[in-house]
């Protein structure tokens, strides 16, 4: 839950997670309580570390937000589940973020956004960022699942 008027909080998975050369998928919803918030699916390298735009010690893999648009982030709705998916891609630091509405992309999700990451390291916490949230605490985020898969 938020903080505060635009003093988010970040949900992060509890244990680091090792994914290097594997397809992690993670599902999450969010509300904003019909008023602006800004969302950031990341992978943090270190837990402790404060977040900021970009990332600190991090790498955010897509910006969403609900009521309105803010700085290139995709426009979503308040209290659905959205499935996002990343595939590392051979021989790089890269992988492609895929984010559906309904399910995964691969199982028959419809697609909203897809971008590519840069990712430096072969662990870390998959986490779900709320910022600048004008509804106060009445705004909140779920992280749904968390698994990971071969390539």
């Amino acid at each position: 839950m938020g903080q505060g008027y635009r003093l988010g909080a970040r949900l992060q998975i509890k244990s680091e997670l090792g994914f290097f050369n594997k397809v992690v998928y993670f599902k999450w919803k969010a509300y904003g309580a019909g008023q602006f918030a800004y969302l950031a699916v990341q992978i943090k390298y270190d837990p402790l570390s404060n977040d900021g735009t970009p990332a600190v010690q991090g790498v955010d893999l897509g910006t969403f937000s609900v009521a309105n648009t803010f700085g290139g982030s995709v426009l979503i709705q308040d209290n659905v589940w959205y499935y996002t998916r990343l595939v590392p891609v051979s021989g790089s630091d890269t992988y492609q973020v895929i984010t559906a509405t309904g399910n995964y992309n691969n199982m028959g999700g419809t697609t909203i956004s897809t971008t590519n990451a840069q990712v430096y390291t072969k662990a870390g916490y998959i986490a779900l960022r709320v910022s600048d949230n004008y509804a106060s605490t009445a705004a909140y985020a779920i992280l749904g699942e968390c698994k990971i898969a071969p390539n």
